[in-house]
């Protein structure tokens, strides 16, 4: 696989990351996060879904595995689940196929190393349902033309659900963590970098992600958004790093099943996507 500049730069980011990336489900605040879109999930792949009985998943994007091992999780009783992980980053879809092999599903997915923007290996009108989750599109140098690419493979009627990077959080996060400068690239390039390790990486205002999934072909486009009424520091942009204050209140889990259901109660709001940490779009073709 021929890789430019940008590319590299985002696959050593990863490979680099890759052994420890799921030590992050033991971060509370990415624990809730993960809760929240889960909870999502749960409430509108049903509609989605309506009238299969067999979901082909394409997970682009696929990193460690970790939202094709818990989406699977959370239709496997109402369907039979199947499909294609893709990633640019070899170490994390090592990690993701170990994993599947270790909980008995390696049957059931096939795994791609190459990057989304081209994946001729990748069938076309084929699959029902298609992820990119945590910054996936947001990470690739073209949205536009990864998003044109998972259109392909999209059957009529196939969905596909994201998680971009926020505009209007990553201009709070750079006056919360002082970096003031990351002000202008977000103004005259759309884009961040929530730390000095990582690339960086496009972000969206809700009306600019409605737009693109539009221009790339997909008719019904919902906008949801979250956590929206708690947001990381600084230290939980590394897998290890956790907030002080943040793990003080999420520690206390009373006050961690109130925050969430409020997350929950509120995400379909739409005042409310442009205070989100993170934009998620749920797109049919």
């Amino acid at each position: 696989m021929n890789m430019n500049k940008y590319y590299k730069e985002v696959s050593s980011y990863f490979n680099n990351k890759a052994y420890e990336y799921d030590d992050v489900d033991n971060q509370l605040y990415w624990r809730l996060s993960d809760d929240f879109f889960k909870g999502i999930l749960k409430k509108e792949l049903p509609s989605l879904l309506t009238n299969k009985k067999e979901v082909r998943l394409l997970d682009a994007g696929a990193g460690t595995g970790r939202w094709t091992f818990f989406v699977n999780e959370i239709l496997q009783d109402s369907y039979n689940v199947s499909g294609t992980i893709i990633d640019i980053s070899e170490k994390m879809l090592e990690v993701a196929v170990g994993k599947f092999k270790k909980n008995g599903l390696d049957n059931k997915f096939t795994s791609i190393l190459g990057n989304i923007e081209e994946m001729p290996e990748v069938e076309n009108n084929y699959y029902d349902l298609s992820i990119s989750f945590y910054n996936v599109i947001s990470f690739v140098e073209n949205p536009d033309k990864s998003l044109e690419e998972i259109s392909k493979k999209l059957k009529k009627g196939g969905i596909h659900i994201s998680i971009l990077a926020n505009k209007y959080h990553s201009y709070y996060f750079s006056v919360l963590t002082n970096r003031l400068s990351s002000i202008k690239e977000i103004k005259s390039e759309s884009k961040i970098r929530f730390n000095d390790m990582m690339p960086a990486i496009h972000c969206f205002t809700p009306e600019e992600a409605r737009n693109l999934y539009i221009k790339a072909g997909f008719k019904d486009v919902k906008v949801v958004g979250g956590p929206n009424f708690i947001y990381p520091g600084m230290e939980e942009t590394h897998v290890h790093g956790s907030t002080e204050e943040i793990q003080n209140k999420l520690s206390d889990q009373k006050f961690y099943d109130e925050i969430l259901a409020l997350e929950l109660d509120n995400y379909n709001n739409p005042d409310i996507s442009g205070r989100a940490n993170a934009i998620m779009v749920i797109a049919k073709k």
